[in-house]
């Protein structure tokens, strides 16, 4: 089996220019995307939260713990006493931490499967700034590192900043 996530019309678009996605199994983890899929008639898998559900606890727990945690040690160490950065931080950290591992648990998940040969993967040639990024950076990225992990055959595709 070999698998992709798309995302977006970018992704879309330059996978179909190297490869035929019926070879592949996709997954979507834009709810804003299905529509486009679908109308195409592309079979997909929707990523979304309900895959991961047994998961959510340990994912917020971990998320807003490890920035709370940040938080204390900033404010104890007296780092920034005039103005309270530390809380702006724990919402920057609160924010980027529960995607990162919402993706990881993804990734994990999509990489287990015992057949699969080859994952297709999305180079962005930007790195989108806070709060612009996309979660699929994340996903991506720990698609890589699972495949890596487990010997899994990577093709990377570099792509173009995404146009929705």
């Amino acid at each position: 089996m070999n698998v992709c996530v798309l995302s977006n019309h970018t992704q879309f678009e330059l996978l179909r220019t190297q490869t035929d996605v019926r070879d592949l199994e996709l997954f979507c983890d834009n709810p804003c995307f299905f529509d486009r899929l679908t109308r195409e008639g592309i079979h997909y898998k929707p990523l979304d939260e309900f895959l991961i559900r047994d998961d959510w606890n340990e994912i917020n727990a971990w998320s807003c713990g490890v920035a709370a945690e940040f938080t204390k040690d900033a404010r104890d160490g007296g780092f920034f006493r005039e103005v309270d950065v530390p809380s702006c931080f724990y919402l920057f950290f609160a924010y980027i931490l529960v995607p990162a591992l919402k993706n990881f648990c993804f990734a994990s998940k999509i990489t287990a499967a015992s057949d699969l040969k080859q994952c297709v993967v999305f180079q962005g040639t930007s790195r989108a700034a806070f709060p612009g990024f996309s979660g699929n950076q994340f996903l991506n990225y720990f698609l890589r590192y699972f495949c890596s992990e487990k010997h899994i055959e990577l093709r990377d595709i570099t792509s173009a900043p995404a146009t929705g």
